[in-house]
C-alpha cells in the first residue's frame, strides 16, 4: 500500500502539515472489510486512527481534491489506454441525507430509491475500457435553493465562485472539458437518457468538444426520417411531423430487420440483444438550428426496447453501436462496486469541501482494486473488487491482529475463485 500512494504523497503536503500518513490510514479504512466505512468504524478497526483526525483531514484540511482525481484520470487512462474502446461515462448518483445542513442536499430525485427524498446529487464521470472502469471525476450538484441562500452556502463552505446555478447537464459537459484538457482520449462519451433527452447538451459535446457520443434517449423523443424543412412552416408544425421513436419498434417499409448482436461479456458469457439502427434526422426546434442526422439504435432486452442516439459515423456498423451502448454498465457497476465495496455513500461530512475529499479519496482507493486487477487479468480473471476487499481485510493491519497466514488467504480465495468458475459454466450450460 505505501509504494502505492508515494507518487500521491506529496499531494497531500501544504505549508503547515503533511497529512500523507492521514490519507494511507483513510485509504486503509475505505478498502477494509468494515460493513460501514465510517471514521468511527476505521478507528476501532485500524490501528493508530484517531477519528478526530480523520475528520480534519476529509473536511477541513487544505489539499487539493483537483490535483487528488486529475492524478486518477492520468493513471487511469495510461492502465486502460491508449485504446480505441476507452470510452468516458457520465452519469449521477445519490446519497441520502437526513437534515438540511450538508452542501447541496435537498428534497430531489433519488435514482437509487426511484424517488423523490432528502438527498445529495453528485454528477460523476468514470473511464472504461472493457469491463474495468474507474471513477475519475465528479462535481456536486447545487439546486436552486441552495444557489438563492448565500448564508447556507457559505456555512457548508461553498466556495463562492462555486455558487452558481448549473445544471447537471452543465456539470456534465464540464467533466468531460475537462477530461480532454488533461489530455484524456476517449473514443466516445456515453450518457443516460437524463442527459441524452437534452438536444442542446449533445449538440455542445459534438460542436464544441468535436466529441463522439452514444446518449441513451427516452421512448417519447421525437425524430425525422428525412431531413425536417425548418424554414417552410412554423416551428410547431414541423415538430409535429416528427416520429416518436417508440412508433419505429415495429417493422414496415425502410426499416432495417432486428439482428441479434453481442451487446458485452458477462460472467456466462456473452451478452446478447436483438438490434437494429438507421439514420434520422433530430432537429432542436429553433430555427437558428440546422437538423443534424445520427444514428438511432434500437436493442431489445428483456422485452424492453431501448434507444441511443449517436454521431458516430456514416460507416460504423451495427455491432459496433451495440457495444458502444453496452459498455454504459460498466459505470453502474463502478457505483455498485464504490458503494458496496470502498465505502463511497459511508462519509460523514457536511461541507462541499468534504464531499469532494470524500470521493477523490474513494476514486484513489478505487483505482488501486482496478490496477490490481489488471495485473493479474491473465491469470485471475475472474477476479472482482469484493475479492480484493476480501483479501485485504486479512492483509491490511487491524487491531488485535498480530500475525497473518498468507499462504492461508491464498487458498481461501483460491477456493473463492473457484466456486465462480463452476457456476459460471452451470449458468452457461442453462
Amino acid at each position: 500500500m505505501s509504494d502505492f500512494l508515494q507518487p500521491v504523497a506529496s499531494l497531500f503536503r501544504t505549508a503547515t502539515r503533511d497529512s500523507a500518513g492521514l490519507a494511507s490510514q483513510y485509504t486503509e479504512g475505505l478498502l477494509s472489510s468494515l460493513q460501514r466505512k465510517n471514521m468511527e468504524r476505521m478507528e476501532e478497526a485500524i490501528p493508530g486512527v484517531s477519528r478526530q483526525n480523520l475528520q480534519q483531514f476529509i473536511s477541513d484540511s487544505p489539499w487539493s481534491h483537483r490535483a487528488l482525481m486529475d492524478h486518477v484520470a492520468l493513471q487511469a487512462a495510461a492502465f486502460l489506454g491508449p485504446h480505441p474502446d476507452l470510452c468516458l461515462h457520465l452519469d449521477e448518483s445519490c446519497f441520502a441525507k437526513k437534515g438540511p445542513a450538508s452542501a447541496g442536499v435537498a428534497r430531489q430525485w433519488n435514482g437509487r430509491l426511484g424517488k423523490v427524498d432528502n438527498c445529495q446529487v453528485g454528477v460523476f464521470a468514470a473511464l472504461n475500457r472493457g469491463a474495468h472502469s474507474a471513477l475519475i471525476d465528479a462535481a456536486l450538484y447545487l439546486p436552486k435553493a441552495w444557489v438563492e441562500d448565500i448564508p447556507r452556502c457559505a456555512k457548508a463552505g461553498l466556495p463562492p465562485e462555486e455558487i452558481l446555478l448549473r445544471s447537471k447537464c452543465d456539470l456534465a459537459f464540464a467533466l468531460v472539458k475537462r477530461a480532454l484538457e488533461k489530455g484524456l482520449q476517449p473514443a466516445w462519451v456515453g450518457v443516460d437518457a437524463g442527459y441524452g433527452k437534452n438536444t442542446a447538451f449533445l449538440q455542445r459535446l459534438e460542436d464544441e468538444l468535436g466529441a463522439c457520443f452514444m446518449a441513451d434517449i427516452p421512448k417519447s423523443r421525437r425524430v425525422w426520417l428525412e431531413r425536417p424543412e425548418a424554414g417552410s412552416l412554423p416551428c410547431r408544425e414541423v415538430l409535429r411531423k416528427g416520429v416518436k421513436v417508440a412508433a419505429l419498434d415495429g417493422s414496415g417499409a425502410g426499416l432495417p430487420a432486428w439482428r441479434e448482436v453481442t451487446a458485452r461479456r458477462g460472467p456466462g458469457g456473452p451478452v446478447t440483444v436483438q438490434a437494429r439502427a438507421l439514420r434520422v434526422w433530430l432537429w432542436s426546434g429553433r430555427k437558428k438550428d440546422a437538423p443534424r442526422q445520427w444514428w438511432l439504435l434500437s436493442r431489445q432486452i428483456g422485452g424492453v426496447v431501448k434507444h441511443s442516439l449517436s454521431n458516430a459515423p456514416e460507416d460504423t456498423g451495427l455491432p459496433r453501436l451495440v457495444f458502444m451502448a453496452g459498455q454504459r454498465y460498466f459505470i453502474e457497476r463502478a457505483f455498485e462496486d464504490g458503494k458496496s465495496s470502498v465505502g463511497m455513500a459511508g462519509y460523514q461530512v457536511r461541507k462541499w469541501l468534504g464531499w469532494h475529499h470524500h470521493m477523490a479519496m474513494v476514486m484513489l482507493a478505487s483505482f488501486f482494486l482496478l490496477k490490481e486487477r489488471l495485473l493479474a487479468a491473465e491469470t485471475l480473471p475472474e477476479l472482482t473488487v469484493a475479492d480484493l476487499v476480501y483479501v485485504l481485510h486479512h492483509l491490511l493491519p487491524r487491531r488485535g491482529v498480530i500475525t497473518v497466514d498468507a499462504e492461508a488467504i491464498s487458498e481461501q480465495l483460491d477456493r473463492r475463485l473457484a466456486r465462480k468458475r463452476r457456476s459460471a459454466k452451470a449458468e452457461k450450460k442453462n
